[in-house]
């Protein structure tokens, strides 16, 4: 019988076997370290996400505190007669309004044990502060350093600066569990002025009674900006952008003008021919509007009023309507937009007239604006948007911030800060109309005993 011949049979050499184990080995290790970094990496960003948000949170925390801060008429609290402020290593100690008391209370803010902590009173004095601090820091953050410096707060023989009280404020944190990232810490600062008027009359010789005082302080806040203006013997506070803030009234003031402009509406849009313009925001002016303590103070945006809260009573100036395909806006106060074309908007109403009508291609003007003047300050605003066209005859916005109405492309944007209304599209179904403007609330007063500002 004869046997069969067995087949030889392929295999993989010792050679080729310990060099794949090792090219596995390598991509492996690679693949290990990749991924080790890339969770260092994130650690590292998660925790400096926890490090940012909580440095800030008290930092902003401390800064509304401290910005409210009044002078210290017995030193029973900082320490010092007649200063605001009392500095001591790593702590500040101030005097500031307790609402759920209806009075002004002691508290301090101090770096202790790695954090910070507030501690408050019974009372108008440091004897009251609470034994026991609270963290105003979360423990997953270690506060490695506190640094508080106060300048515009000195009193030497009786005899003050004349400097508004201004606050640096400096935070170094680090992650308290460390893990994989090691190094991590952040520091964050800010300087702040505060918020009560500290003026120091400084006596003229030339002019018996008269005083050069330091410039109120005007806080921003809540999407507001409040522009400090130095309009001879008198502050002219100028208040933009769109939501709403608290201003505070300086010592020595009782009274202001003021002008409360509301926000401008939109252009149209969307329409094969011509839109409307938008019409501008309303407006109210007046003077010896009496104030005291704080006023509430809101600044409207496109389509949205702005108003001025004094003790309980609201000035209220309304927005200006929006355009749309055929129609043009009104504005606040009662001008009415343009009538419309087959092929072109009216332009929208102004604060002084009414918005321009359109004749076939030829769209409507915007309706005219105003300017008024608060002492040597002059606003100008409250203009119409003019309208769109489906030809290329769109028209101008009103004299005061209106938008120009468009030829087939979107309208033009008011403005902002003067409630212009917004420009009407042309004729194209995708194009839109113009934003309309924001509006503005501005105050002028005067400071009692103060002749000129620096």
């Amino acid at each position: 019988m004869i046997g069969k011949k067995r087949k030889k049979e392929k295999g993989y050499t010792m050679i080729e076997t310990l060099v794949s184990i090792a090219i596995f080995s390598l991509l492996s290790v690679g693949i290990v370290n990749t991924f080790v970094s890339a969770i260092k990496t994130q650690s590292r960003i998660l925790q400096n996400q926890t490090l940012m948000e909580q440095a800030n949170y008290a930092l902003d925390y401390m800064t509304k505190a401290l910005r409210m801060a009044i002078t210290d008429e017995t030193g029973g609290c900082t320490g010092s007669i007649g200063y605001n402020y009392g500095i001591e290593s790593n702590q500040i100690t101030f005097l500031s309004y307790d609402k759920n008391a209806g009075e002004y209370r002691c508290r301090r803010f101090s770096f202790e044990n790695n954090t910070i902590n507030e501690k408050k009173s019974s009372n108008a004095t440091f004897n009251g502060l609470q034994a026991t601090g609270v963290p105003i820091i979360s423990s997953k953050v270690t506060v490695s350093n506190l640094g508080l410096i106060v300048t515009g707060d000195n009193i030497t023989g009786g005899v003050q600066d004349n400097y508004q009280p201004k606050i640096s404020i400096m935070i170094k944190v680090e992650p308290t569990y460390k893990t994989m990232v090691a190094d991590l810490e952040i520091t964050v600062q800010t300087s702040i002025s505060q918020r009560q008027l500290d003026v120091i009359v400084v006596e003229d010789a030339g002019e018996p009674g008269g005083g050069v005082c330091s410039i109120p302080a005007c806080a921003s806040g809540g999407g507001v900006t409040c522009t400090v203006i130095v309009d001879g013997g008198s502050i002219v506070n100028k208040f933009t952008g769109a939501g709403t803030t608290t201003w505070t009234v300086p010592t020595g003031v009782s009274s202001v003008e003021y002008l409360v402009v509301g926000g401008g509406g939109n252009g149209g849009g969307g329409s094969n021919d011509g839109s409307g313009g938008g019409g501008a925001g309303g407006y109210y002016t007046g003077s010896g509007l009496a104030v005291s303590e704080t006023e509430t103070i809101v600044v409207g945006g496109a389509t949205l009023p702005s108003s001025l809260t004094n003790d309980g009573e609201t000035i209220v100036a309304s927005a200006g309507t929006s355009g749309n395909g055929v129609y043009s806006g009104a504005s606040g106060n009662g001008f009415a937009g343009g009538n419309y074309t087959v092929y072109a908007g009216g332009g929208g109403g102004g604060v002084t007239a009414s918005g321009g009508n359109a004749t076939i291609y030829d769209a409507g003007v915007g309706g005219a604006g105003t300017t008024i003047s608060l002492g040597g300050t002059a606003i100008s605003f409250g203009g119409g948007g003019g309208g769109g066209s489906y030809r290329d005859r769109p028209a101008a916005g009103g004299f005061g911030g209106g938008g120009s109405g468009s030829y087939v492309t979107n309208g033009e944007a008011a403005t902002p800060d003067t409630g212009g209304g917004g420009g009407g599209a042309g004729g194209s179904p995708g194009s839109v109309g113009g934003a309309g403007g924001s509006g503005i609330v501005v105050l002028r007063y005067s400071v009692s005993g103060c002749t000129s500002f620096e």
